[in-house]
């Protein structure tokens, strides 16, 4: 036994630490999750629940049993805790990796250089076992950009290649203020992507509408997001004064949309969970699938006698556990008068996605001049 491997039987990293640290990743993922099912509406942030002393004391017995270069490019959680305490100090400790595969994708840093005041990255994607990389590939809000300097970063899909089946993704980062940038190295870190996206634009949807649950059961419940719709004025904020009440989920039934040549289109993944009228607000609400792993969303209309779309008041969302995992629930408010529900039919605008494939893939690159 050779003198590095007795420093690591000697040296023992206390396991409710580490724990600690796990339990804590793991509830950032799941608040990162609830924001998405949102679609940008803003949620309540998680406080660390770990102190930077004790996660001080878990890089340092980490550290102190490895390489603090090996610790932060092999072990994520532990470069994300330290990217939290010195994102400078992370950085510099990150190897130099310009291409990371997983899973079977392959993901390649094609230019890093930096215009002016604006550092541009390109950044490809390419399924080496099969084609689950396509030109609706989305990130999900998945991804981080890690840099040692505050500034401003986003990415944005900028093409895909039919024929080498790779996407192309540009990062942008800009105000950083008079700091020196040049050499500084960035990480790019994918957590998941969704692909193969179909859209449903505006299509009928199978629904009676006079047929609607009269005195329904109304519920409480834990709103995470909140669209506003035709909610405008005096009238919008007395109705989101009052405290929100949603209708309790029913037993629902796949959607069925009528396509622009007449057929029948069943969508399994999102379900007419519930239909009623009281009060002159009309409510339609959606179960929706999967919603975390697929980012299935979409909207509710109706639709006048002169084919006019007609959109909703406001459109509440939460969450159900439901055997283990959660759904999504969206309910879409309508003011109609009960004798004009038969004027009116429904029509749907949805995004269902094909592929979720998980990662992650870690890039780390330096950033140069852009040539003359």
């Amino acid at each position: 036994m050779n003198r590095y491997e007795q420093i690591m039987n000697r040296v023992e990293v206390p396991a409710e630490l580490l724990a600690a640290v796990l339990e804590e990743h793991r509830e950032q993922e799941y608040w990162r999750a609830q924001k998405r099912s949102g679609r940008g509406k803003a949620v309540a942030k998680f406080a660390l629940s770990v102190t930077k002393a004790a996660v001080m004391v878990a890089v340092f017995c980490l550290c102190f049993v490895f390489s603090l270069q090996v610790v932060a490019g092999n072990i994520p959680e532990v470069y994300q805790l330290l990217y939290q305490i010195s994102p400078r100090t992370a950085q510099f400790f990150m190897p130099v990796q310009k291409v990371s595969e997983n899973n079977g994708i392959r993901m390649e840093v094609v230019s890093a250089y930096i215009h002016d005041n604006v550092a541009e990255v390109y950044i490809t994607m390419e399924d080496l076992e099969g084609e689950r990389i396509d030109g609706t590939i989305d990130l999900y809000d998945s991804y981080s950009i890690h840099r040692p300097f505050s500034a401003i970063g986003h990415c944005q899909r900028v093409g895909f290649d039919e024929i080498t089946g790779k996407a192309t993704f540009l990062i942008r980062v800009s105000e950083w203020g008079d700091q020196k940038i040049q050499g500084d190295k960035m990480t790019f870190l994918v957590r998941e992507f969704m692909s193969h996206e179909t859209e449903y634009e505006y299509l009928p949807v199978n629904a009676d509408l006079t047929g609607a649950k009269r005195e329904p059961e109304l519920i409480r419940t834990w709103i995470n997001g909140l669209g506003r719709g035709r909610v405008r004025g005096e009238e919008g904020e007395e109705i989101l004064r009052e405290e929100i009440r949603v209708l309790a989920p029913a037993q629902g039934r796949p959607i069925e949309l009528v396509s622009e040549s007449g057929e029948a289109v069943v969508l399994e993944e999102v379900e007419l969970s519930g239909m009623a009228w009281s009060d002159g607000l009309l409510r339609i609400q959606l179960r929706i699938l999967g919603a975390f792993e697929n980012d299935h969303h979409g909207y509710l209309q109706l639709v006048d006698e002169k084919g006019e779309l007609v959109d909703y008041l406001y459109s509440p969302s939460w969450l159900e556990k439901e055997n283990g995992s959660y759904t999504t629930y969206q309910e879409f408010v309508f003011r109609v008068g009960e004798e004009e529900l038969e004027k009116y039919s429904l029509a749907a605008h949805l995004w269902i996605t094909g592929e979720h494939v998980e990662g992650p893939w870690r890039v780390t690159f330096p950033l140069e001049a852009a040539k003359e």
